[in-house]
This record gives structure tokens, sequence and C-alpha cells, in this order.
């Protein structure tokens, strides 16, 4: 759990450096390395779930997210909180 919290928090201090300079001047300070996803707009928690993970966090993928076809079982397609659709029959 604690590396999942780690991420997101991560993830947010990363984008929201771009924005706001006060987090920027911080992150800076600290001598944080930026993180190449962040610039990036499907930078989010969904990076957990794509299957160019490791290829993005190291640079070397500039596509968009793509779900990881191992965790499709996980996804539940009849939501009502969630506004995006899935299509199960996609690889």
């Amino acid at each position: 759990m604690s590396e999942v919290m780690y991420e997101a928090m991560r993830c947010f201090v990363h984008r929201h450096s771009e924005n706001c300079s006060y987090i920027n001047s911080l992150v800076e300070f600290r001598g944080v390395i930026p993180d190449k996803r962040a610039t990036k707009d499907c930078y989010s928690q969904a990076c957990f779930a794509c299957k160019h993970q490791t290829a993005c966090r190291a640079g070397l993928y500039t596509g968009m997210w793509e779900m990881n076809p191992e965790l499709t079982s996980f996804v539940r397609t009849n939501s009502t909180s969630c506004k995006i659709k899935y299509n199960s029959d996609d690889p």
C-alpha cells in the first residue's frame, strides 16, 4: 500500500510543479529529478494499468495510455460512476 500512496503523491507533485511556482520551487530546492511523464496528458493514476508503464517511465515511450491486457479482468464494465466506456472485445 505504501508504494501506491508514494506513486500517487509523486504524480500529484510532478503534475502540479508544471503549473504551480511554489511546488516547482520546492521540487527544484530539493533537487528532485522531474519525472519524464509529467508533461504527458495521460500521466496519472492510470499509469498503474498502462501496458507501456516501464518504457514510459524510462522516457522511451512517447505515445498515450493503453490498457494492459493482463489487467482487463479487473475493469468494471457496468460502472455507473465512471463515464469511460471500455470495450471488453479489445485485445
